[in-house]
């Protein structure tokens, strides 16, 4: 049973991770589509997340950007940081 509960927790973590990932995206093609991607601005969106998953600067405008494949994101992200690219 402890092994059932596990993988339930463990999916519903994946799927949390999942939606932040989601969120970040749905934000930074907000600020793309309104005109108001700046430095500053896209910092203030990526670094929190970058610093809650352990990620490279590179991985998380990957991300943000729609450029990682979703299956290297599930590894990334679950792995907790370098999936590869440094």
């Amino acid at each position: 049973w402890s092994i059932m509960a596990y993988g339930t927790r463990r999916e519903a973590g994946t799927m949390s991770v999942m939606r932040e990932a989601a969120q970040l995206q749905e934000s930074y093609q907000a600020l793309v589509d309104e005109k108001r991607l700046s430095k500053r601005a896209m910092c203030s969106l990526c670094i929190p997340f970058r610093d809650k998953y352990g990620l490279t600067d590179l991985q998380t405008l990957r991300i943000a950007r729609k450029e990682m494949e979703l299956s290297e994101m599930v590894d990334l992200l679950e792995g907790g940081g370098d999936g590869g690219q440094t």
